[in-house]
């Protein structure tokens, strides 16, 4: 199945926002999160015996909020055969990122990312997806 790709609901905003103002209140800084921020708040979960799940969607969305900062995307919901995420997508295309499962991955794998790497790679990639796109649409 293709995915849904939708705008974000009142209370899905809501939600984004709730997890925005927890990853600031975490990293004790103000919104938005610079990225050595959002690392070093990756980094104190990293190290957490107890790694509560809303922490690590606060990163995952403090992450893609740093990506919205630096492209021209958006926030959207993507509903497909694994579930419904909030994600980070370019506006009127079907390319996207799920930024929080892209920190529960990397959580899981036990992966420390430079999140200013992380941030231009996942960039380029939608990008790439972009070009990839055009040209299959130009044959």
């Amino acid at each position: 199945m293709d995915p849904e790709i939708r705008p974000l609901t009142v209370a899905e905003v809501e939600a984004l926002e709730a997890g925005l103002n927890l990853a600031s209140r975490l990293a004790d800084a103000p919104r938005p999160l610079r990225s050595d921020q959002i690392e070093a708040l990756y980094n104190l979960i990293y190290g957490s015996d107890a790694r509560k799940t809303d922490h690590i969607i606060a990163v995952g969305l403090a992450f893609g909020d740093d990506l919205l900062r630096h492209g021209a995307f958006e926030w959207v919901r993507v509903i497909d055969d694994y579930g419904d995420e909030t994600c980070v997508a370019i506006p009127g295309l079907s390319v996207y990122c799920a930024p929080i499962s892209m920190i529960q991955k990397r959580l899981s794998r036990g992966e420390l990312p430079g999140f200013v790497e992380l941030r231009k790679a996942t960039i380029s990639s939608m990008e790439d997806m972009v070009t990839t796109k055009t040209e299959e649409r130009d044959w």
